[in-house]
C-alpha cells in the first residue's frame, strides 16, 4: 500500500473519537467519554517508524482537558489511555502512513473552554449563587465531583451484575437466581408503579436497576457461584458495597463528605474498576 502521510483533520478526528466512545459497549469507556468530551486534541508526528505497520511512522496524540476538570477527574482517567489509543487507531485512514503510538491525557493550563463547574459559576448563573454562603457553594462544587464518581461506580456495579447473570442465565435471569421475597415484592411494586405512572422516568431496562444499592451485595452473595471466579471474596464485595452505601446515603441527602470519605470513594473506584471493568 502506498501511504499519503497525511493526517485527518484533528477536529473531525476528535468528534469521531468521541462518537465511538459514547457508543462503546463498555460502560467504563462511556463514563470516560463524559470527561473527554471537554478535551481538545493535538497530533504530534514522528519520523520514527512504528515497526507495527511497515513504513508507518509513530503518531502521538495528546488530549488536553481544562485544568479544573483534569484535576478533579484524574483518578477516573487513570488506565484508559490504551483503550482510547485502540479506538483512535481504528479511525486513522489505512493509507495515512501513521500508527497511533500513544495517547496522553494532560491538563490544559490555558483554556477558553468551560467545564461543568465553570458553567455553574458563569455570569448568567451568578444570581443563583450570590444569595448563598461562599462555603456552601465551594462544598457544593466538591460534592458534584463525588456524585459523579459514585454515579459511575454504582452503574458499573449494576452493569457488572447484569452482564454476568445475563451471560449465565439469559435475559430473564431474575426467574432463575436466588432473590429474597421482600426484594422481589419491592421490585414488582416499582415496576407496577412505572406502568401506572407514565410520567415517571424508567429506572432501566433490566431487573438489576430496580434494586436498591445495598441489595446489590446481597444478590452477589446469594448467588456466589456466579461471581466467585470474578471477585476476590464475598467479604471483599460486601465491604465495598457497605462502604459505598454509607457514602451514597450522604451524597443523596446533600451531606458533605469529609476528606476520609472522599479518599475511600476514590480508592474503591480504582479497585472496582480494575476488578469488574470490562
Amino acid at each position: 500500500m502506498e501511504f499519503t502521510y497525511q493526517l485527518p483533520d484533528k477536529t473531525e478526528f476528535l468528534q469521531a473519537l468521541l462518537t465511538l466512545m459514547s457508543n462503546s459497549p463498555k460502560i467504563e469507556v462511556r463514563m470516560v467519554y463524559n470527561i473527554i468530551k471537554y478535551a481538545t486534541l493535538e497530533f504530534r508526528e514522528s519520523t520514527e517508524f512504528s515497526q507495527k505497520v511497515w513504513n508507518a511512522y509513530k503518531l502521538y496524540i495528546t488530549l488536553r482537558l481544562p485544568i479544573d476538570i483534569y484535576s478533579k477527574q484524574q483518578v477516573m482517567l487513570e488506565g484508559y489511555s490504551s483503550e482510547i489509543k485502540n479506538i483512535a487507531q481504528t479511525l486513522l485512514p489505512a493509507d495515512c502512513g501513521y500508527y497511533v503510538w500513544s495517547v496522553d491525557i494532560v491538563p490544559a493550563f490555558e483554556s477558553a473552554r468551560q467545564g461543568g463547574l465553570e458553567v455553574l459559576s458563569s455570569s448568567q448563573n451568578n444570581d443563583k449563587l450570590d444569595i448563598l454562603d461562599k462555603d456552601i457553594v465551594e462544598k457544593g462544587k466538591k460534592m458534584s465531583d463525588a456524585y459523579l464518581v459514585m454515579y459511575c461506580l454504582e452503574n458499573l456495579l449494576r452493569d457488572f451484575i447484569d452482564r454476568t447473570l445475563t451471560n449465565n442465565y439469559g435475559q430473564k435471569y431474575e426467574e432463575k437466581i436466588t432473590i429474597a421475597n421482600s426484594v422481589k415484592n419491592k421490585v414488582k411494586s416499582r415496576i407496577n408503579d412505572e406502568a401506572k405512572n407514565k410520567w415517571l422516568p424508567l429506572r432501566g431496562d433490566s431487573y438489576v436497576y430496580y434494586l436498591d444499592f445495598n441489595e446489590l451485595g446481597d444478590i452477589i452473595s446469594n448467588n456466589w457461584n456466579d461471581f466467585k471466579e470474578l471477585l476476590p471474596s464475598q467479604e471483599w464485595i460486601k465491604a465495598k458495597v457497605g462502604e459505598l452505601y454509607n457514602i451514597r446515603c450522604l451524597i443523596a441527602h446533600n451531606s458533605y463528605l469529609d476528606s476520609t470519605s472522599i479518599e475511600v470513594l476514590n480508592v474503591d473506584y480504582k479497585q472496582m474498576i480494575k476488578q469488574i471493568g470490562k
